[in-house]
């Protein structure tokens, strides 16, 4: 009696561990075979294809459901103990043996899930025949019910503990252990439960209409690409991450028990469940981008915190996605409530949904999604399930649906397009944080383009100001031009390693994307392998051609389609430097490549004297970067950074002790000096990288107090997750003055440390990148605001002209010439704004007070024109109190000098003028 009782836990059990092996079994294999389109695909098709070939056959192995929970559990144990243990090993040897061929490592990849799928497919029927034997359940289809309420249920919590929870505090292979040992308690209670015992032949199957089946299958097809489909829309709100993919997943978990609450409390008919569901669908989506824009209201008002965030992220997600995935998830239930409910037909219908979810999703990463907008797929769920309501009709019963409810659907799918915005679908996730940046980015967008293959997608995003944008599956990756410029910090990151190494013969650079930074590899390198994971940015770069140095065309360069981590496994050769531009670790898939397991591969392949490059920014947090930081300093020897903005950091690093040195003037090619002379620095090649260079900091001394980033316990991932909802309150910080880099050491050895002066070009350098004086650079500079800036500084920064910014950037660099002492120059320098600054109240202020220095005659006109645009202005009232009392107006100057005087303290020489013309009108009232 005990053990009948314990039952719904053990399913519960069950339905914890099923679906949790998915998830760890994906990221188990993505990490270490690929986090390509082929792997993803395998792993999800084989869980489909094994779940319902397990619950087609599962009738014939009702008194072996103990032996099921064993061999789920053992399987789990043996991947724990090898696959998960031993990374190095399988990194070295597994991967070299599968091959180069993506279409056999997605074969692996199918192989590997498809046994334990095919025994969690025998899961749910054989524990709905146990529930109707020992719960006294007198419907089948009440047992099965009971029994897939129970099993979702638990496979949704245990999705939201295991990201939340246990794969942050056990890491991956402790959470296998966990579950292993739940399967085999969970077969053990089962060994003690009578098996059921036989009711009819076991060759008798129920006779289920076609058109039943038909419409369960392409409902469930519509099922596997809705969500794809919902998938696709969290990465463009929330972002490419892990947490959202486990949100969308136990939300449809959650769905599947939710409606099958409700098919079984409403005893649904299956026509009115896909009829009103079509309906419910419509309006669902209908209020899809609304909601989209809700998220970022909800998150100025109340995400405050990453928790806060987390809640109103999972509470938009819900509204987005559940009454879609209820409808679709009481197609089974609704189906089995109007059949007998003959021992088989439970597996047989499961399996037919499970095979129809397989074809959707097949069809929507290999041909609907890259060919249909995503209005189309939007309409083709609630027609979809209309047309096949139509379909199912079970007759003119007392509850048959009536005229009204068949032709609901239609006007609410039309309101769809009324509510839709391509646009809308191609930002990225941090322009939706808030509602105020998500309104200034639409705002700013003058065109898109939309790139899709297979299941991704690449938008381009020209905005007013000429910038290009690349945005891959909802993560904005990088501004590839600006008014016609190569982004030079892309170009900065290709060529600094060449810098570092004896021999420039092979570079392997990872994460071609737009191929600026391997175009700028492979101009200094004799061979240049470029590996590529995603193909729509594969497909996009002949539109980058200006920008990436013709890469495709470039002689020794060969383009690999394959994820970054397992092409650098499956290959023995050394590299001289290999170059890590993935996107940043923000990007779910990218901050496996920020592992001590990467890294320790990386070593192994590098040459004598060879050097690895990479990269990230502020966006990873002062915690995440503590990670790298600690991560680092445990795996390589020496490494040293590159500026390439404020908060844009490039480290390379080395198994042995790094010395830069300049490359021969002749080393540098044409092509590329003329992306770097565009951005007019006025310095040659090797003089710009001395500014850049950052060898001497403190990132090896530091004991960083931050755990490492592994393969089982990606911490680095984790903490992205929860920054990419919270960047709009992270206050500003610089990687590389994290590790305490020392401006004043210069980037070539034998150089002389940098002057106060000296270090004015080097800060030249890092305004031009980061368009703005870096707070560090303007502290030393200036000595805390007690002394000008150096003339080396002013000097470059007039030399720069076509800034965009051009004109302010000058008028502050006259103020410090005015600080030298340099007013007729400052004058002559102001004087050549004119023309793009004429009537600009700041500027003439500027230009006024520099000609009374220089005791030039103001013109009256001038004069007049100051006052009537600015008669309240302190500027204005001192230089009109100035010329008044030089004219010998001193009734008028101290009436100007008053009226400063009532707005707050004088300054020291106003006072002055004040106190003198004060005495002087007094004497002259004297007699």
């Amino acid at each position: 009696m005990l053990f009948r009782r314990l039952l719904p836990i053990i399913a519960l059990l069950s339905g914890w561990c099923g679906i949790a092996y998915e998830l760890l079994y994906s990221r188990l294999l993505t990490t270490q075979l690929g986090d390509m389109f082929q792997v993803n695909a395998a792993i999800l098709t084989s869980f489909l294809l094994g779940i319902g070939l397990g619950a087609w056959v599962s009738h014939r192995f009702v008194r072996w459901l103990w032996l099921v929970e064993l061999g789920i559990g053992v399987y789990a144990l043996l991947v724990a103990l090898t696959f998960a243990s031993d990374t190095q090993a399988v990194l070295e040897h597994l991967l070299p043996v599968i091959g180069h061929g993506r279409w056999m490592v997605a074969f692996t990849a199918f192989a590997f899930a498809f046994v334990p799928a095919l025994l969690i497919g025998f899961s749910v029927p054989l524990f709905s025949v146990y529930a109707r034997h020992h719960l006294g359940a007198t419907r089948s289809s009440d047992a099965f019910n009971i029994v897939y309420w129970i099993y979702n249920l638990g496979g949704a919590a245990c999705v939201l503990a295991m990201e939340y929870g246990l794969l942050r505090a056990l890491g991956v292979k402790q959470t296998l252990l966990l579950l292993a040992l739940l399967n085999l308690v969970s077969a053990l209670v089962l060994r003690k439960l009578e098996p059921p015992q036989e009711e009819q032949p076991r060759d008798e199957q129920e006779p289920v209409p076609l058109r039943w089946q038909a419409a369960l299958f392409l409902a469930s097809a519509l099922s596997g690409l809705f969500q794809l489909f919902l998938l696709k829309v969290t990465e463009t709100v929330f972002g490419p991450f892990h947490e959202n993919f486990a949100l969308v997943l136990a939300l449809g978990l959650a769905g599947i028990a939710f409606g099958t609450w409700r098919a079984h409390r409403w005893r649904l008919r299956f026509e009115t469940l896909l009829l009103v569901g079509a309906a419910a669908v419509a309006v669902s989506l209908g209020l899809l981008q609304p909601l989209m824009r809700l998220w970022g209201h909800l998150n100025v008002a109340f995400g405050v915190t990453p928790l806060l965030s987390s809640l109103c992220k999972a509470l938009v997600l819900t509204a987005m996605g559940l009454v879609p995935l209820t409808v679709f998830g009481a197609t089974v239930p609704a189906l089995l409530g109007h059949l007998k409910g003959a021992r088989t037909t439970a597996g047989r219908m499961l399996a037919v949904s499970s095979f129809g979810n397989c074809l959707g999703y097949v069809l929507s990463v290999a041909v609907l999604y890259e060919n249909l907008s995503l209005l189309a797929l939007s309409l083709l769920f609630p027609a979809g399930l209309w047309l096949l309501g139509l379909l199912a009709r079970e007759g003119q019963g007392s509850r048959a649906p009536g005229w009204w409810q068949r032709l609901l659907p239609v006007p609410l799918i039309a309101l769809i397009g009324l509510t839709w915005s391509d646009t809308l679908m191609q930002m990225s996730y941090r322009d939706f944080v808030s509602s105020d940046t998500l309104e200034k980015t639409l705002s700013n967008v003058r065109e898109t383009e939309l790139l899709k293959r297979f299941d991704s997608a690449l938008s381009l995003v020209r905005d007013h100001r000429g910038e290009e944008s690349v945005i891959i599956n909802g993560y904005r990756s990088l501004v590839s031009s600006s008014s016609g410029r190569t982004n030079l910090s892309e170009l900065i990151v290709g060529t600094s390693p060449a810098l570092y190494v004896p021999r420039r013969e092979k570079a392997l650079v990872l994460g071609v994307g737009t191929g600026i930074t391997a175009g700028a590899t492979a101009s200094l390198f004799a061979r240049t392998d470029g590996v590529e994971i995603n193909p729509a940015v594969a497909a996009a770069l002949p539109r980058f051609t200006p920008n990436n140095l013709g890469l495709l065309q470039r002689p020794g360069f060969q383009l690999v389609l394959d994820d970054g981590l397992t092409a650098l496994a499956r290959t023995h050769e050394r590299y001289d430097a290999i170059v890590n531009t993935v996107t940043s670790p923000l990007y779910f898939s990218s901050s496996k490549l920020y592992t001590r397991e990467f890294f320790e591969l990386v070593k192994s392949r590098l040459s004598e004297g060879g050097v690895y490059s990479m990269w990230f920014d502020a966006r990873v947090t002062p915690e995440g970067a503590r990670i790298i930081f600690e991560t680092l300093r445990q795996s390589f020897a020496d490494c040293h950074f590159v500026f390439l903005t404020s908060v844009y950091a490039q480290v390379v690093c080395g198994n042995q002790p790094l010395t830069p040195h300049p490359l021969p003037e002749e080393a540098w090619p044409a092509d590329l000096k003329a992306l770097f002379d565009a951005h007019h620095l006025g310095m040659g090649m090797n003089e710009l990288y001395s500014q850049l260079i950052l060898r001497k900091h403190r990132l090896f001394e530091i004991d960083w107090e931050a755990p490492l980033n592994t393969f089982d316990q990606p911490e680095l991932e984790f903490v992205m997750a929860s920054a990419s909802l919270t960047q709009r309150t992270v206050k500003p910080w610089s990687p590389w003055m994290l590790a305490q880099a020392d401006l004043f050491t210069p980037g070539f050895p034998g150089e002389q440390p940098l002057t106060r002066e000296t270090l004015g070009t080097r800060c030249f350098v890092m305004h031009a990148l980061t368009r703005a004086l870096d707070p560090i650079c303007k502290q030393l500079l200036t000595e805390g605001g007690r002394k000008p800036l150096p003339l080396s500084y002013v000097e470059r920064m007039l030399e720069r002209g076509d800034e965009e910014d051009a004109p302010r950037t000058r008028m502050s660099m006259v103020s410090s010439l005015v600080e030298h002492g340099q007013v007729e120059r400052g004058l002559s320098v102001l004087e050549g704004l004119e023309k793009s600054l004429r009537g600009d109240l700041q500027y003439e202020l500027m230009r006024l007070d520099l000609m009374l220095r220089l005791g030039r005659e103001v013109p009256d006109e001038a004069l007049v024109r100051l006052y009537r645009d600015g008669p309240l202005n302190t500027g204005v009232r001192r230089v009109l109190a100035k010329v008044s009392a030089r004219r010998g107006l001193d009734a008028a100057a101290l009436a100007h000098l008053e009226f400063l005087r009532g707005l707050g303290p004088l300054s020291s020489e106003d006072q002055a003028l004040r106190e003198s013309l004060r005495q002087k009108l007094a004497g002259g009232a004297a007699p």
